[in-house]
Parts: structure tokens; C-alpha cells; sequence
């Protein structure tokens, strides 16, 4: 089982109270800010032991996936549903929003906006009967956003006494289960067009909310009684859009949040005890936390790393247990089941890790995902774009066994769904568009999702596409059928009908898609590939790359190279790992590449002096062990002070000499 924040008291049955008059297990520096958070508690609520920080049980989904692990304690949860039954109830939310609902006991919260984001909602439902208990009216201030994020995103959390909600406009508000407001904090204004995303946590006696945007970003701490500001701490500043995740390790209370540099914070006061650089810019995916690591990972295609928790400082060289250079998820926050990490991806690729950072398995849903999965009963949910929800088998998920069986699709009436579901007394609750959905499952008969009829001849399929309006949010689930049926033809014109979808189509998620299928058309994609280093975003020329290390043709070895000096680090990194495996498959273009990935041994940036490294230990089996230039790069790169970096050249080095006993 995984451990997390509710899981792993200090000591299960000592109060606070005992902890604060002995101070043991602690350092005298960790025993100062410890007695600090400790007091704060003690003030609050009295003697209250750890687990109860996040109150989750069968019953209770208390804020963001839960306790922020997106693993609820349900023994048994629903299998199979569809549109016409398995539902206990659906009902019909006001306005718009796309925050996550939070349950305790008998009662499901969500937050919502009307009126132009002029009024936000907080709501109030019986989980039984599905009826509105209450529903609070907040004034705001009508404040820009993007469609697909909307003045509602943030999911509240609920420590049983007092729900907290957070919105750009009106700011941080405690109601009581009542939803009589109890204090209320303006926070911004704040310069972000997506608008603000990040939920709050509970941290000890605190609420928690991280608010990166274009202007002073900051996290800051509150007391949850009071709305009293305990602690604010000044960030970085950049639209990043993640949940912070609370999280105890070594005695050590800590909150975890994720962006362009990974920072750790005390809790009890909001001092930075670590950073780590290396992820994206606009991150959204949540950590997660097991086994004393923290697992993140960032997108579009962006950066995964697994982070082992314990340093201090700037631990980029130090703490870092393996770093993948792409393939994470725009907005999805990942999940870790028995140490094995699975990165969902936003066109519905999930990848494997294992704890060495081996990719065990990948496999794919043909759709699109902006939820985030969930965990319940041995048993994974994601819910698509349409609201259709995928079932996997987790009971022999293992190193040994790195596969998720699919189970069951379950689509329910056709609304857009973005939040993600949440799972509390054997039911799951799922958001859409206009509904709160709760499901109970039964003997349903399996039913498909509903797409569109589309014409069968390639000539007609090009015709309706391109007649289709230019605006970017009018018909994207209609543009991604079309996209997908074009994919799926064999005709010789396909590589080029994507091609121009990735350049002209006025939908990001259908340039990005069309672009996601056009390496999978293997060497008669490669030109059109190539043709991404030319122009194009940063993001177009890491997917280029990426297809182009799996075809492995020598012929895009020119584009690589330019792209192995971008000015994107990420475009640099997957490009040099395209060298290395398409040097290891084209025996011809060895030396050129070598001569590159030896002069990229000397880079300052760690990461691709660890790629460079890499490429070379791919090719390990046509290079010479008597070649001074590679042995005496790789031995520089042994005692690299990045850790990752000098495993790598040790291993490049240790495959060259067993290639080359003599």
C-alpha cells in the first residue's frame, strides 16, 4: 500500500501534546520549527494526533484527489455503468466550473461560477439523495479566464468542521457544513488569462494556497479557525497551476509544489528547505509522495522526475533518483501504485516507470483526458473528455507484471468533462459539463460511446475538415474525431493532411494530437518531422524528436543535430537522445553523431551532459574502446557532481569496455 500523509503518524496513538514536551526524534533545528507548528495546533484544536491532518476513510474524499495521493480507502467500487443506469442520481450544477467535488460523509462539495464569474457558488449536496443541502452566493469581481479553465477550477478542501474554497475573486473563504461564511481573505488581483488553478490543503492547523501568476507570486499559510495569514512566502513567479502536496518526512511536516523549479517548504513556518530545477514552464500536475520520494512530472511533453526527499539546499545534483526528458502530461497529475510510477498523458498514453526509472510499458486510449486518474478498490478510473470512464485491473500491477488490464468503458450522457472524479462510500462522483453524476455500477450492458458518422473515403474526410470553422473552441471533439479517423487510413496523403493540421488548424489540442500521429507513420513521416526544426514551437520540435529516436532514421540525423542547439533545453535533450539511439541503429552516421555527443560532454547544463552520456552508452557496441576522445569525456563525466550525470557516464564507460574486453 502506499504511504502517505494519513497513513504515517509520528506515532500513531501519541498526541500532539506528548510530542511538544519532549521534542523527540527531532534535530534541534527541525525541533524549533516543529514546536512552531505544534503550537499552532495546539492552539487550534488541542491535542490532535497527525493522521487526522486529512481525515480520509471510506467515507471521506476531503479536498484535491483526496489527501492529494488520488487513492481512496474504498474496499469496493463500481464496475460498469452507462447512460441509462448504474447512476444513484445526476444533478444539475448551476453555471459553470470544472473544480473537482470533495465529499464528507453525507455531504459532496463543489464550487461553481454564474453571471460571468460576477457571483461564484460553493454547493452543497446530499450524497444519498442527491438534492441540494445549500448553496452560497460570494460577490466577485468578473475577472478574464480561458474557456477551458473558467472562474471555478480550484477544488475545495474540508477538515469536517469548515470548507475551503479558493477563486481568483473573492479569494480564500471558510464556510461551516452550513455554508455560513466563517472569515473570507481577497488575495489577489492576480495577472494570469488562464486564470487561477491550484486548490487549497490542509497543512497541520493551516490552509495552504500557492498562487503563481505574472505579477508577485506567493504561497502562504492560514489558520484554518481564523483566516488569521500564519506564514506567505514569495515565489518565482510563472503560470504554473499545481496543487501543492502536503506531506511528512523524517518528522518533518512539508508541503511539495511543483513548477518550472520544484520547491519544498516547511510547513509550520513556509521557510524553502529544498529546490530542485529541471521540470516545465505552465506545470499543473500534482506531486504525489511514496516511500519518502516525491514523484513529479510536467508537460505539454514535458519532464518527469522522482525526487528522493532528505536534502537541503539545491538538491538538482544530489536528490535526484532519475529524470525522463519527456513525455508528461499537460494537466493530469500522475499516481504511484507499489513504487511503480504511472504518468498519464493528455492523448490518453500511459507510461510505466519503475523505481530505477526504467519505462516498463506504455500503452494508449484513443482519446483525450484532462481529468486526472484516481485510485479505488485495486482498481484505476480515468474519465475522458466526453465523460466516457476507463476501468483498469491494479491487482497484478508490478515490476514483474507492468500492465493495466482495461475492464470496463463507461460512458455517461455526452457532456465535456475536465474535473476529475472523486470516490468516498463505495460511489464514485463524477463532474461534468452541467451534472454531478454519482455512480453506484450494476449489471449494465456495455454500451459504446457515441461518435460522430464521418465520411469513409479520404478525399471526403479531407473536404469536411477542412470546411470546418476556424474558432478555436467550437467543434474541438469533432476536429479530434476527424483527426483520428484520418490517422487510422491508409492513404499517401495522410502524413501531409496532418501536417497541415499541426500548422494551421486553429485548435491547440488538435495540433498537438495531429502531431502525436504523425510519428506513428514510421519512415514516410520523417520529412514532414524534420520539417518541425524549421518552425514551430519549442513543443513541435520535442514530439519531432521523440518520434524521430523511435524510427531511427538516419536521414533526420541533420535535424537532430540542429536541434541538439536549441535554445530550449527540452528540445536539446530529446534531440540528443534521438542521436544516441539512432547512432546505435545506423552504424554509418556513428562517428558524425560521436563527434557531437563528445563536444556536449563539456555543456553546463547537467541534463545534457547525463543525455550526451547516455547517447554514447547507446552506441556503446560501434564505438572503440581505444578512442581517447570518448573514454576520456566519459571519465570526466564519472565524477560529474550530478549524480545521474556520472551513473550514466559509468555505465557508458563499463558497456564500452565489456563490448571491448581487450
Amino acid at each position: 500500500m502506499n504511504s502517505f500523509v494519513s497513513e504515517r503518524p509520528l506515532a500513531p496513538e501519541v498526541p500532539f501534546r506528548s510530542l511538544v514536551s519532549d521534542g523527540r526524534f527531532l534535530s534541534p533545528a527541525r525541533r524549533c520549527a516543529w514546536f512552531a507548528f505544534c503550537s499552532f495546533i495546539l492552539a487550534a484544536s488541542g491535542p490532535v494526533p497527525l493522521a487526522a491532518v486529512y481525515e480520509v476513510s471510506e467515507h471521506r474524499w476531503p479536498g484535491w484527489r483526496g489527501d492529494g495521493s488520488g487513492t481512496s480507502r474504498m474496499h469496493q467500487a463500481p464496475l460498469h455503468w452507462n447512460a441509462e443506469g448504474g447512476t444513484a442520481w445526476r444533478t444539475r450544477i448551476p453555471g459553470e466550473g470544472v473544480s473537482s467535488p470533495v465529499v464528507w460523509d453525507e455531504r459532496v462539495f463543489l464550487t461553481a461560477a454564474v453571471e460571468r464569474g460576477s457571483v461564484r457558488l460553493v454547493v452543497c449536496i446530499d450524497a444519498k439523495s442527491g438534492k441540494t443541502r445549500w448553496q452560497k452566493q460570494l460577490a466577485a469581481k468578473a475577472t478574464p479566464t480561458y474557456p477551458r479553465t473558467g472562474h471555478a477550477a480550484p477544488t475545495p478542501v474540508t477538515d469536517g468542521k469548515f470548507l475551503f474554497s479558493f477563486f481568483d475573486s473573492p479569494g480564500l473563504v471558510a464556510l461551516n457544513l452550513d455554508g455560513i461564511v466563517q472569515w473570507q481573505v481577497e488575495l489577489g488581483p492576480f495577472e494570469n488569462p488562464y486564470n487561477m488553478a491550484g486548490s487549497p490543503v490542509l497543512a497541520g492547523p493551516l490552509v495552504v494556497v500557492s498562487c503563481d501568476h505574472q505579477a508577485s507570486s506567493f504561497i502562504a499559510g492560514f489558520d484554518r479557525k481564523t483566516g488569521k495569514e500564519r506564514w506567505r512566502t514569495t515565489r518565482d513567479g510563472g503560470l504554473h497551476y499545481s496543487t501543492p502536496l502536503y506531506l511528512v518526512h523524517d518528522e518533518l511536516p512539508q508541503l511539495v509544489v511543483n513548477a518550472q523549479k520544484v520547491f519544498g517548504y516547511n510547513a509550520a513556518t513556509g521557510a524553502p528547505l529544498w529546490w530542485c530545477d529541471g521540470m516545465k514552464n505552465a506545470t499543473t500536475p500534482s506531486a504525489v509522495y511514496d516511500e519518502g520520494r516525491a514523484y513529479l512530472t510536467s508537460g505539454r511533453n514535458g519532464p518527469s522526475k522522482v525526487i528522493q526527499l532528505g536534502g537541503t539546499g539545491d538538491i538538482s545534483a544530489s536528490h535526484v533518483s532519475f529524470h525522463l526528458p519527456a513525455g508528461g502530461p499537460y494537466i493530469a497529475s500522475p499516481l504511484v501504485v507499489r513504487g511503480l510510477f504511472i504518468i498519464p498523458g493528455d492523448d490518453g498514453r500511459l507510461m510505466i516507470v519503475g523505481p530505477d526509472g526504467a519505462i516498463l510499458h506504455r500503452q494508449r486510449i484513443r482519446s483525450r483526458f484532462t481529468s486526472s486518474p484516481i485510485v479505488a478498490a485495486n482498481q484505476m478510473y480515468w474519465v475522458d473528455e466526453r465523460g466516457v470512464t476507463y476501468v483498469f485491473d491494479l491487482s497484478n500491477l508490478s515490476v514483474d507484471k507492468p500492465v493495466l488490464p482495461e475492464l470496463s468503458v463507461n460512458p455517461l450522457p455526452p457532456e465535456p468533462c475536465y474535473a476529475s472524479p472523486a470516490a468516498a462510500g463505495g460511489r464514485l462522483y463524477i463532474r461534468t459539463a452541467k451534472h454531478l453524476h454519482c455512480i453506484v455500477g450494476g449489471d449494465i450492458e456495455i454500451t459504446a460511446a457515441k461518435h460522430p458518422d464521418l465520411p469513409d473515403e479520404f478525399e471526403a474526410l479531407r473536404e469536411f475538415y477542412l470546411a470546418q470553422p476556424a474558432g478555436e473552441f467550437d467543434d474541438t471533439m469533432l476536429r479530434l474525431d476527424i483527426l483520428e479517423k484520418v490517422a487510422s487510413m491508409d492513404h499517401p496523403d495522410v502524413a501531409a493532411l496532418l501536417a497541415y493540421m499541426i500548422h494551421n488548424d486553429g485548435h491547440w489540442d488538435v495540433c498537438e494530437a495531429a502531431l502525436r500521429e504523425l510519428g506513428l507513420h514510421g519512415e514516410s513521416a520523417v520529412p514532414e518531422l524534420c520539417g518541425m526544426f524549421d518552425k514551430g514551437p519549442a513543443f513541435f520540435k520535442t514530439v519531432a524528436a521523440e518520434h524521430l529516436r523511435d524510427t531511427r532514421s538516419s536521414e533526420a540525423v541533420p535535424a537532430l543535430l540542429k536541434g541538439s542547439a536549441d535554445d530550449d533545453l527540452q528540445v536539446r535533450i530529446t534531440c540528443i537522445s534521438a542521436l544516441g539511439a539512432t547512432g546505435a541503429a545506423n552504424p554509418d552516421v556513428v562517428s558524425e553523431i560521436t563527434d557531437a555527443l563528445v563536444t556536449l560532454v563539456g555543456d553546463e547544463e547537467p541534463l545534457v551532459r547525463k543525455a550526451a552520456a547516455d547517447g554514447l552508452s547507446r552506441m556503446a557496441e560501434h564505438l572503440d574502446v581505444n578512442d581517447e576522445r570518448v573514454v576520456a569525456a566519459l571519465n570526466q563525466l564519472a565524477s560529474d557532481e550530478n549524480q545521474l550525470t556520472a551513473r550514466s557516464a559509468r555505465l557508458a564507460l563499463k558497456r564500452i569496455s565489456t563490448k571491448h574486453p581487450d
